[in-house]
């Protein structure tokens, strides 16, 4: 079965909240959550190497979704569309320029945790190992 992968950095604090909350949120159980150090990242996309950003993966129309866009893709699936209408004012390097700043500091505004944690949040059958 065709998926729609949210893969996040599994250490970061800010990241696995962001994955939480739209996990709880995604009612239609459309998205499925790991990180950039899973087995499924490993053996079906070997080219995505753990990094600073968040990645969507939608295997349904082989499109993969980086940053910004990435956001804006899971608020799509999951039906919240003004924050969609709002975000799609802006241009995308303008997006992106936010996002990489918000990246950079990740760490020091969130904090980092030793492993991924949401596993222990989110339900077990949208986490893909």
């Amino acid at each position: 079965m065709k998926k729609i992968v949210l893969v996040i950095d599994g250490h970061c604090v800010m990241c696995n909240s962001i994955a939480i909350w739209i996990s709880s949120r995604d009612k239609k159980n459309l998205i499925s959550i790991t990180n950039f150090e899973s087995n499924y990242v490993k053996e079906k996309y070997p080219r995505i190497k753990s990094g600073k950003h968040v990645v969507l993966i939608n295997e349904n129309n082989e499109m993969t979704f980086e940053k910004s866009s990435a956001i804006i893709q899971c608020l799509k699936t999951i039906g919240y569309k003004k924050p969609v209408i709002l975000m799609n004012l802006f241009p995308r390097c303008f997006r992106d320029l936010i996002y990489n700043i918000i990246a950079k500091y990740r760490y020091k505004i969130y904090g980092k945790n030793e492993k991924c944690v949401v596993t222990r949040r989110v339900p077990e059958k949208k986490i893909l190992d």
